[in-house]
């Protein structure tokens, strides 16, 4: 029986071995991950034609900055009304998205040492500057922070919600992603 035992576990224990190695490079400590991260939101220069042809900086969001980006649109609960409370409230919620390309546009400028080049406040400056150049780096920037069509189309749902909420109300719904 010892014998019978001892091969099922050298078995095991081979196999554990196999599958590790088929793995690759498998991360073993938390010393090695700091090592293997270091560079894990590299800078990618990116053209803009409307700014003169000057080359921003752009790096991705660090996991936190794009939960708070994201918690900006969805804040107050508002996903989690029904269309008909949502409706209720139009105003509030269009203000939500005025600025929504322009604060991940902010987020995603860097200097060449890595750090934000515009700050939260700033952010309302990008406001008023060229649309269309702002929706170029907005694009580049959700590609940038690997944003799925899954992740832009949930967005846009609520978008679309808070659009015709508000177009029932008459206001104008603001522009702010892609294609709009």
């Amino acid at each position: 029986m010892t014998a019978n035992y001892n091969g099922a576990l050298a078995q095991a224990l081979q196999a554990a071995v196999t599958a590790t190695a088929d793995l690759g490079d498998v991360l073993t400590s938390f010393d090695d991950f700091l090592v293997a991260t270091a560079d894990d939101r590299p800078i990618v220069p990116f053209q803009v034609p409307e700014w003169q042809n000057k080359t921003v900086l752009l790096r991705a969001l660090s996991s936190r900055d794009r939960d708070r980006w994201q918690l900006r649109l969805t804040s107050d609960d508002y996903a989690l009304l029904s269309p008909e409370e949502q409706r209720a409230q139009p105003k509030h919620r269009m203000a939500e998205f005025v600025g929504w390309a322009a604060a991940l546009v902010a987020q995603t400028i860097v200097t060449p040492s890595g750090d934000r080049l515009f700050s939260d406040d700033q952010a309302a400056v990008l406001e008023q500057r060229n649309a269309a150049a702002i929706d170029r780096i907005y694009v580049k920037a959700q590609e940038l922070n690997g944003f799925t069509a899954t992740d832009m189309a949930k967005l846009e749902d609520l978008r679309t919600d808070a659009k015709n909420s508000s177009a029932a109300d008459g206001d104008a719904p603001p522009s702010v992603l892609p294609g709009s």
